[in-house]
């Protein structure tokens, strides 16, 4: 089953970053740096969830609680490879400011509440779709400890028609998916940045065809049988920047990583 997160917000106040690799303190920064206040930021994927213990992820949100208290920012943290999947249950990090969303969660902003809002043009539903491959897994495997987790067997994206299903007889309309891939047919489509790491790992090309196959199901699932009015998709992963259309029109937005060595983000506003 899906889960709805309703937010009673202009959607023009709705912002995507791209991956944070648990650069906390950057984040904090830019919110205060941007000026961004009364929004809400979806982080889309690398989080960087699971690599410490359960308390440290309550100190972190401790150190930039007061700054989204301040500017009424609440940050939501869809699934990445580089993330354990049991923080995305909606329980574990379901703070006040920051939340860390379950696969399939749908966000609903409208000025009135409504999760429907978007049928009169005030309100606007995102779905979220999280998981990737890790292409230097085998390194992870060989350097993580008991102590120290650095890979999660069950990191990759899983097509779920049933739950499409439900929420299309639900009524529930997608205007915007983010996820952390993307599917076969949108960047990145070459191979030319991991070639070392399918030189050691012979199933890593498969895997990967397999990760992108899902989004691409997705993708089908929504635009082409359900007929959503699906206008745009927002991503990271790949930790470059482009704009790709497809055929059905649809907006592909691949966001650049958060980067602490000269304090940038790739941010792009939900409704521009």
């Amino acid at each position: 089953m899906y889960r709805v997160y309703n937010f009673n917000i202009d959607p023009k106040s709705v912002f995507v970053i791209g991956d944070g690799h648990g650069e906390w303190g950057l984040l904090k920064y830019k919110i205060k740096d941007s000026g961004i206040k009364d929004s809400v930021i979806i982080m889309a994927g690398d989080c960087g969830f699971g690599f410490e213990k359960e308390e440290f992820y309550k100190q972190e949100y401790n150190k930039v609680k007061r700054i989204l208290k301040e500017r009424n920012v609440t940050v939501i943290f869809v699934r990445g490879n580089h993330d354990d999947i049991q923080y995305f249950d909606g329980i574990k990090i379901d703070f006040e400011y920051w939340k860390a969303v379950p696969d399939y969660s749908v966000l609903s902003f409208s000025p009135n509440g409504e999760i429907n809002g978007e049928i009169n043009g005030e309100g606007h539903n995102v779905l979220c779709v999280g998981g990737a491959i890790s292409v230097d897994r085998l390194w992870r495997k060989t350097h993580e400890s008991i102590n120290k987790p650095l890979y999660w067997p069950d990191e990759i994206p899983v097509y779920k028609p049933e739950i499409l299903d439900k929420m299309k007889e639900d009524g529930i309309e997608v205007r915007t998916l983010v996820t952390h891939s993307s599917p076969s047919f949108a960047p990145l489509t070459d191979k030319n940045g991991i070639t070392s790491f399918i030189q050691y790992d012979n199933a890593l090309i498969e895997d990967i065809a397999n990760e992108r196959l899902v989004m691409t199901q997705i993708y089908d699932h929504l635009v082409k049988k359900d007929k959503h009015s699906l206008k745009l998709w927002i991503y990271g992963h790949f930790h470059q920047h482009s704009l790709f259309y497809s055929d059905e029109d649809v907006k592909f937005i691949m966001l650049d990583m958060c980067n602490p060595r000269n304090n940038s983000w790739d941010i792009y506003p939900l409704e521009r």
